[in-house]
């Protein structure tokens, strides 16, 4: 009788012991999906240009055409303040 009894709290701790493990598992595995690294945006081709302001080689993340007003760096800095 009293092994039995032991026998039973046993067989429940382990079931207790395997419930944790379960959601142990779980809680990593959603911190690993967490963590994962997301995709990052596409890399943007960039273009040769001329400043229309000062004349300066620059690069932009556009197209140009003719005739668009394009500014440098420096000039485009200039132009927000």
């Amino acid at each position: 009788m009293e092994q039995e009894k032991i026998e039973n709290e046993i067989s429940m701790i382990y079931l207790r012991l395997n419930n944790i493990e379960e959601k142990l598992d779980k809680a990593l595995m959603t911190k690993e999906k967490q963590t994962e690294l997301k995709p990052t945006a596409p890399i943007k081709t960039m273009y040769p240009a001329v400043c229309s302001q000062c004349g300066q080689s620059c690069i932009v993340p556009f197209k140009p055409h003719d005739g668009a007003n394009i500014k440098c760096i420096s000039c485009y800095r200039e132009s927000k303040e």
